[in-house]
């Protein structure tokens, strides 16, 4: 048997709580939830219960935790939607957005910092800054006390195609871009971070800007190999500050690319409540590794950008939650099921290597030998 998501009341609260005061929820709402919150009725339907499990209480005995529904869950959402609609109606009252201007976040402070301490702070576009300081919040945020450094080859931290000796460590702005017609054009500069935590082996983002106005943002969440949990893999590429394609997808862990129906029934409402643009074509190095539920999209107009940016946030933070409360596979079947999730990351990781667009690119600028070890150790490093 497979590890069966429990979440207790406070588990409830806490993910509720995270939800409802993002401007961006974190899933969509049912239709029968919003009828009770107007006050009609939802549509019958069967019981749809939240697991629950036992605790113990001070005298040792044993008690089960309250049923939740998931009308009563919905409910609070859209409950505390609505505060937080009356909240920015109040906002607005002295303080007035830009026009077009996408709210994605309430915390000040990290609208504030944007991509705080990143060397490429300031040289991307306003898209990826956002996603960085939105997913990387989300991870500090939700992971607290549990969230570390990940150990990264320290010259591959920070990369500079025109550098590679670290001759001017003190700041790659020293450096003067090279001409069309100078060897080493384009420039190309790649900034990486990782972190890891009880349940995710390592969590990585790698921003990049090449010289000809090409920028990159790659997030790619591990969970351990003892942890039923999909891979969450999410990709942008902006040329001339246009996304011309944007991937998120929670990779699976399944030779049959099934997701558990848990995890992938609030996806499925996250999509319907944003409307992400016309899908594009798999490549086929990925078609055996996406799931159905994959987003690959050129976002066409900045609606379908700054829906795709909320969704993006809005699954790094699902994604997120769900690690932090789920337990490590065991019981009867353990071993087979784990054997099987050892396999999928390792599957991931050797399809990811065959992505030749990404391995071409670096080796332009770095080379087969070096760009052959950063692929390997620090984008797509197997555990095995």
């Amino acid at each position: 048997k497979r590890s069966i998501l429990y979440i207790t009341a406070f588990e409830i609260h806490t993910i509720m709580n995270s939800v409802v005061h993002a401007r961006a929820p974190a899933v969509g709402v049912p239709r029968s939830a919003r009828a009770c919150v107007k006050g009609r009725p939802p549509a019958p339907r069967g019981p749809r219960l939240v697991s629950r499990r036992a605790s113990s209480d001070s005298n040792g005995s044993t008690r089960e935790e309250p049923r939740i529904t998931t009308e009563q869950y919905w409910r609070a959402i859209m409950e505390g939607e609505e505060m937080g609609a009356r909240m920015e109606r109040e906002d607005k009252k002295t303080f007035r957005k830009p026009e077009g201007a996408v709210p994605l976040d309430q915390e000040g402070a990290l609208d504030a910092l944007r991509m705080g301490t990143w060397r490429l702070r300031g040289h991307t576009c306003s898209q990826i800054e956002a996603l960085v300081a939105q997913i990387e919040g989300a991870w500090r945020t939700v992971f607290g006390s549990d969230f570390r450094l990940y150990q990264l080859d320290r010259d591959m931290r920070f990369a500079d195609s025109i550098d590679m000796n670290k001759d001017y460590p003190s700041s790659w702005a020293e450096l003067m871009d090279p001409t069309k017609d100078e060897p080493g054009y384009p420039r190309l500069m790649l900034e990486n971070r990782a972190y890891q935590t009880r349940v995710f082996r390592k969590v990585h983002l790698e921003v990049g800007i090449r010289q000809d106005n090409i920028q990159i943002l790659h997030c790619t969440m591990y969970p351990r190999l003892e942890y039923d949990l999909p891979i969450l893999s999410i990709d942008v590429v902006s040329v001339k500050d246009r996304i011309t394609l944007a991937l998120a997808d929670p990779c699976p862990v399944n030779a049959d690319l099934r997701l558990p129906e848990f995890y992938a029934q609030p996806i499925r409402e996250m999509q319907e409540r944003y409307s992400l643009g016309k899908a594009r074509d798999i490549p086929a190095w990925a078609s055996s590794i996406l799931s159905p539920l994959a987003v690959v999209t050129s976002p066409a107009t900045p609606e379908e950008v700054g829906n795709f940016i909320k969704y993006a946030i809005t699954l790094v933070r699902y994604h997120t939650e769900v690690g932090r409360i789920i337990d490590p596979v065991s019981g009867a079947g353990a071993a087979a099921r784990l054997q099987t999730i050892r396999a999928a990351h390792k599957h991931y990781c050797t399809q990811n290597l065959r992505n030749l667009k990404t391995r071409r690119m670096l080796e332009a600028s770095f080379g087969v030998e070096w760009s052959d070890k950063y692929l390997r150790h620090i984008m797509f490093d197997f555990e095995g």
